[in-house]
C-alpha cells in the first residue's frame, strides 16, 4: 500500500502533488525547466497564456517550499473532500 493511499487524499490530490515533485526534481537536476512555460507572467496571460494562473503555484522555489506547498495542498484538498463529501453521496 503506497503512502499517499494511507493518506486517504483522492486521486486528483495525488497526482497533484506527483506533478509538483516532478516539476521541482526536473527543475533542480537541471534536466528539465518549465519555469518559463509555467510561470506568471501577467503581460503573457493577457495575451492568451491562460493556463498560467493555475501552473504557477505548481512551481516550487526549492526543497522546502515543495514540503510547505504539499502540505498545504494535501490539507485544503483533505478539508474540501470532508466539506463536499455529504453532498456528493446524495
Amino acid at each position: 500500500m503506497s503512502f499517499l493511499r494511507r493518506l486517504h487524499c483522492s486521486t486528483v490530490t495525488s497526482a497533484l502533488l506527483a506533478v509538483m515533485a516532478a516539476l521541482w526534481l526536473g527543475r533542480a537536476v537541471h534536466l528539465l525547466d518549465l519555469s518559463d512555460l509555467l510561470a506568471l507572467a501577467p503581460g503573457s496571460v493577457w495575451h492568451g497564456q491562460l493556463w498560467r494562473p493555475f501552473s504557477a503555484p505548481l512551481l516550487a522555489n526549492g526543497l522546502l517550499d515543495l514540503v510547505f506547498s504539499g502540505f498545504a495542498l494535501f490539507w485544503v484538498a483533505s478539508e474540501l473532500e470532508r466539506f463536499w463529501k455529504p453532498v456528493a453521496d446524495c
